[in-house]
């Protein structure tokens, strides 16, 4: 049985963030939203917004460095090691923190937060692999040892054997690539991993991954010629795209969403489903095993407004559900106006 157990205010005041945790922190990588009323929509900072989850408090963070690096290194994209080299470093310090962007992710690997892709100013798609250490709240970049993968935006990103998995997202000609790549933590290498091509499912955006048991499972999304998708599974031993026959109660089709992992079970919350324009707030479990999606009414709580676009974030047996974008109000006789706001709260689900 879960419950919704925890709804406070406060809190980042913007969607669109990446978030994941280490220990009882959870880190979420977006905007710092400045209090000047004159400060400039050119001057966007990127930060951190750090959660403690035993204290319920926030702080946020721009990052240290040595100020060693120029400032346009990310923009050039140019650098990059030789893996036989000993000379070049592995890292090397950040003048400033990452650029503002968009549709980026995080993972955390051996104690460290790596941050990847996302779309910066003028359209640029960024291929830097960016490293935080939560300890001292320091940024570098990782060398990498040959060629990096073009850049995307909304993609999703996970770890799994010393890699990280990218899959979908939309790339800077319009693209959403069907083909799934892996950054090697190890080798500093990119690689593409080989599936039949006969199976590949449409490329999508806004989607989630989670690992369960060997298998990739991927949730909803978008492109511009399916308004939303639904399950589609990766098997990682063989390369194999699967389309399992699901049962139960199955939810809608959606975008913009969240998913975890509990106990061998997938869960997703939220999102925004396209075809009516409405932003959701039910919880699904889909057990792998059956194939089968059930429901799921948490007691305890109200739970939160609907929202897509937010972040949730499992640490032992609570899920952390903050930010994200809710309707206000649709005005009816034009179905292209529509009032949007930020969420700024905090929910706790909790199946303990």
């Amino acid at each position: 049985m879960a419950y919704w157990t925890i709804a406070i205010g406060g809190g980042p005041k913007n969607a669109n963030q990446a978030a994941v945790a280490i220990g009882n922190k959870i880190y979420a990588f977006g905007e710092l939203i400045n209090d000047d009323d004159e400060c400039s929509p050119y001057d966007r900072l990127f930060g951190v917004h750090i959660l403690d989850t035993e204290t319920y408090r926030w702080e946020s963070s721009l990052g240290e460095s040595d100020r060693m690096m120029y400032t346009t290194l990310e923009l050039n994209e140019e650098f990059f090691a030789d893996e036989n080299d000993d000379a070049v470093p592995l890292y090397i310090e950040l003048g400033v923190t990452p650029l503002f962007r968009t549709g980026h992710t995080v993972v955390a690997y051996e104690g460290k937060l790596y941050m990847w892709g996302g779309r910066i100013e003028s359209l640029h798609f960024s291929v830097t692999m960016y490293c935080f250490d939560p300890e001292t709240q320091h940024w570098s970049i990782i060398s990498r040892a040959g060629d990096a993968v073009p850049g995307r935006m909304k993609h999703s990103a996970i770890v799994h054997n010393d890699m990280m998995i990218v899959y979908g997202g939309e790339d800077d000609l319009f693209n959403f690539p069907k083909t799934v790549c892996a950054y090697h933590f190890k080798t500093r290498k990119w690689y593409n991993l080989v599936t039949e091509i006969s199976e590949l499912p449409s490329g999508r955006e806004s989607h989630t991954a989670c690992i369960i048991d060997e298998k990739m499972y991927v949730y909803g999304g978008t492109n511009m010629f399916l308004k939303d998708m639904d399950l589609d599974v990766l098997n990682l031993k063989t390369g194999r795209w699967e389309k399992p026959k699901v049962s139960g109660d199955i939810p809608c089709r959606r975008r913009d969403h969240s998913a975890w992992v509990y106990r061998g079970m997938m869960y997703i919350f939220g999102g925004f489903e396209g075809t009516e324009r409405r932003y959701l707030n039910t919880l699904h479990e889909f057990n792998p095993e059956t194939c089968r999606w059930r429901l799921m009414h948490p007691c305890g709580l109200p739970p939160p407004v609907p929202r897509g676009r937010h972040c949730s974030v499992l640490i032992d047996e609570r899920v952390f559900v903050f930010s994200g974008m809710t309707l206000v109000r649709r005005f009816h006789r034009s179905k292209n106006i529509e009032i949007h706001k930020v969420a700024c709260d905090l929910h706790v689900l909790d199946y303990g």
